[in-house]
């Protein structure tokens, strides 16, 4: 008789799908993401449309050369359906405010490509990340069992923010009132900060001017939090170690399900 081998099976490689809002404000940190998660050992998956699959060859190329598993997912997209152009398929393709809904709209026919596609890998995926906006994402997730993390690039005060003003309410308030100059409180924050629509404007326009030693203060300590963003992310740093906590996770995951 032999004795029974205790070898544990090999740990399978995680995979993330990512499914970011076709906005740039969402889908460059989408992309980020996606190669930190493939720079440390995971698999990493971005559907979008034809558009932006178009426009992310560079980073798919980029990937391959360094031989990174991350790759670009075309899925077919027609924003017809909602009556926009064909070529409506990213927020900057699209010409006035007025097509915003329809085009959100639009981005909800994406659950059926995206379910055939998630379907036809050999393993489901560890997990599904989705921008806060893909509902329909989230509903593939669900439907198949496929464990789904919200993601949301712009920042996590602004997120904060529309939680509380969607839970409390302040959305519909704001829409109902429909006055430029009123003033609104988000509730739940710990901290007290007003912020004023003139506040914004003059400061956008400082940065964007770039002259005088208020804009280079600005310049300075974007610089600044940039290195702490830098020192996060790099090996010991607590971005760095939230990444590989999360595929150390999905890791174990596997094998528990192998």
């Amino acid at each position: 008789m032999t004795a029974e081998s205790t070898t544990q099976p090999p740990s399978p490689q995680p995979h993330f799908v990512l499914a970011p809002l076709t906005a740039h404000g969402h889908v460059i940190p989408m992309v980020d993401l996606a190669g930190l998660l493939a720079a440390h050992g995971a698999r990493a998956s971005l559907v979008t449309t034809p558009l932006n699959a178009t426009r992310l060859r560079g980073v798919a190329d980029k990937a391959a050369r360094e031989k990174l598993p991350l790759e670009i997912v075309e899925l077919p997209f027609s924003p017809a359906v909602a009556g926009l152009p064909s070529d409506c398929q990213n927020a900057d393709k699209l010409s006035e405010d007025a097509q915003l809904t329809p085009f959100l709209i639009a981005m909800r026919a994406l659950d059926a490509p995206f379910e055939a596609y998630v379907r036809a890998l050999e393993r489901r995926p560890s997990c599904i990340i989705s921008d806060w906006c893909n509902t329909w994402a989230a509903g593939v997730a669900w439907s198949l069992g496929i464990p789904r993390l919200f993601f949301h690039g712009p920042s996590c005060f602004y997120s904060l923010c529309d939680l509380n003003a969607v839970v409390h309410g302040l959305h519909e308030q704001i829409v109902a009132d429909n006055e430029q100059e009123t003033t609104y409180v988000v509730p739940r924050m710990p901290e007290s900060l007003t912020v004023d629509r003139g506040d914004v404007a003059r400061v956008v326009s400082v940065l964007m001017d770039g002259g005088g030693e208020e804009a280079e203060e600005r310049r300075r300590k974007a610089k600044e939090y940039g290195e702490q963003a830098r020192r996060a992310m790099a090996k010991g740093g607590s971005s760095y170690e939230n990444v590989m906590r999360l595929i150390a996770r999905f890791m174990q995951t596997g094998v528990e399900e192998h």
